[in-house]
């Protein structure tokens, strides 16, 4: 009798929450994701004492390990700002006993999940059929605690990756009232990137720059801003953030060439859909000049799966696992 196949050992890491889990392959061919935990990630000293300890407390050898992170990888290695983390893929490897060990931005990794999304996982915001070609060029932008943008080349199976610091692209003011925004934003930061606006950060520093007074203190947090449905500035800066996530969506579209389709994840994009199938943030992606009805033909999808940084994982650790053409990270 034919041995099972060993799972892989997935894992999501943000700045906050540390998430594992199993990757097997199903019968169907489809990818199956088992023995999920999320866990705070500060209880750790360090990713390898998290998994180490995940894995002994399942009693399950596993062959191999996909990690995405929320930052730059470089070399497989990345050093992660707000845990202090440092991560080296042939040390984890060794470390934890497994054949290999692969690092990927989280960006990246919720990129490859694209190809398993099923129809219920993501819901059609805006936009037509896309362009047909062999080759299905996407972006995938992600708001949550930061803004990250990357782009994949579908196509007979091979998944290719562009993870990309697309966030930091500095902020581009189209109304009166952004250019007040940005000019507030401008006196506190210097440079004004997309991201200071586009995450859960952003949502507060518009709110503190429509403030009455003009000052720069978000009295309020973004939970607290989007749950304030009586507030004008509360409701204000909601609607300035979804058409400013628009926008840059739509210059996401341009710079990878993304005729098949845009997907935004993370937690604020699925917290303002009300606001988001809005005519204005809709005119605000397409508003591209003379690319303007090329960029209207897109589709754009919120991803509503519950872990795409672990199915993107799971995806790249079973393509390499079968020797196919697989997801590959630039």
């Amino acid at each position: 009798m034919t041995e099972a196949p060993l799972p892989h050992l997935v894992a999501d890491i943000g700045g906050t929450n540390l998430r594992l889990a199993l990757a097997t392959r199903r019968a169907d061919g489809g990818v199956a994701l088992s023995q999920m935990q999320s866990r705070a990630a500060q209880a750790y000293s360090s990713f390898e004492e998290a998994a180490r300890l995940y894995l002994q407390d399942l009693g399950q050898p596993v062959a191999t390990a996909v990690i995405s992170v929320a930052g730059r990888v470089l070399g497989q290695q990345v050093r992660m700002t707000n845990l202090g983390w440092t991560l080296d893929a042939a040390q984890l490897a060794q470390s934890l006993r497994l054949e290999r060990v692969h690092l990927i931005n989280d960006l990246g990794a919720a990129a490859a999940a694209v190809p398993a999304l099923t129809p219920d996982d993501s819901t059609l915001l805006w936009g037509g059929a896309g362009k047909p070609g062999a080759e299905q060029r996407i972006v995938v932008v992600g708001a949550g605690t930061g803004l990250g943008v990357a782009g994949a080349s579908l196509g007979e199976g091979l998944t290719r990756i562009s993870d990309t610091e697309g966030g930091h692209i500095a902020f581009a003011p189209e109304t009166e009232q952004e250019e007040r925004i940005h000019q507030r934003l401008r006196q506190r930061y210097g440079r004004v990137s997309w991201e200071r606006l586009i995450s859960g950060p952003g949502l507060m520093n518009i709110y503190a720059a429509l403030h009455d007074e003009g000052q720069m203190v978000a009295p309020l947090s973004p939970e607290q801003i989007l749950a304030a449905h009586d507030d004008e500035l509360a409701v204000g800066a909601v609607s300035v953030f979804c058409q400013a996530l628009a926008a840059a969506l739509g210059d996401a579209v341009l710079m990878h060439g993304a005729w098949q389709g845009a997907y935004l994840v993370g937690s604020l994009p699925q917290a303002v859909l009300p606001w988001l199938t809005s005519e204005a943030c809709r005119a605000r992606f397409c508003a591209k000049g003379p690319f303007a009805e090329a960029v209207a033909a897109v589709p754009v999808r919120l991803v509503r799966h519950a872990q795409p940084g672990l199915l993107g994982a799971a995806c790249i650790a079973l393509s390499s696992a079968s020797r196919t053409p697989g997801a590959l990270a630039a």
